[in-house]
């Protein structure tokens, strides 16, 4: 599961909101009959693309640990990184863990990080890694509707209208673009955040 980011009640130094890391959760299930214990999670970036903003609007399981990770800014297709974890479960027993993932200070504010990842569990004892799932995760935050990064059904009903300024056209078409980058990027059946999944389903070409 891909959680957003929310805020952290706190307050940067230039009195900006700050808001926890995006994060991917995990719930392990033990359905042998010996202890299993996780010593690592593979995380191999399988694509990833950058969005810049082009006109500013702005009874479950507990979690028992977090465990942090910086993906590269602009990493190549097939970068793996190996985060080690200590998961231990009795058998039969369900347990789940938390990836909070960032990356390194990007160049803007407003710069949207988008990354397809694939996670594997090391398992101690095991010969071969267990799938656990694709997701795309956006860092710092995903990108939303009304925040001047794509375009939306919000601005093809009319709903929303641009007050004439200049520069408009050359925003409208930049927020068409990245809508087809993200709908091609989104393409295919990797889990999303809820911010995420509610972005693509109402953006427009």
């Amino acid at each position: 599961m891909v959680r957003d980011p929310v805020s952290s009640g706190g307050t940067d130094d230039e009195g900006q909101i700050e808001f926890t890391p995006p994060a991917v959760e995990f719930t392990v299930h033990n359905g042998g009959t010996r202890r299993s214990v996780i010593t690592r999670l593979v995380m191999t970036i399988e694509d990833s693309t950058v969005i810049e903003q082009c006109a500013a609007d702005g009874a479950p399981v507990a979690v028992s640990a977090s465990y942090d990770v910086t993906l590269p800014l602009r990493p190549a297709d097939g970068t793996e990184l190996q985060v080690p974890v200590s998961q231990q479960q009795r058998p039969d027993e369900a347990d789940r863990f938390a990836v909070r993932i960032g990356t390194p200070e990007p160049g803007s504010r407003t710069t949207v990080h988008l990354y397809r990842v694939r996670f594997e569990l090391v398992v101690g004892g095991a010969p071969a890694r267990v799938p656990a799932g694709t997701a795309v995760v956006a860092a710092p935050m995903a990108p939303l509707d009304g925040d001047g990064y794509f375009w939306s059904e919000t601005y093809d009903s009319g709903e929303v209208v641009f007050d004439p300024y200049p520069g408009l056209e050359r925003d409208i078409a930049c927020m068409r673009r990245n809508s087809g980058t993200l709908q091609e990027f989104l393409a295919g059946g990797a889990e999303l955040s809820p911010e995420l999944a509610e972005s693509k389903s109402v953006m427009r070409l």
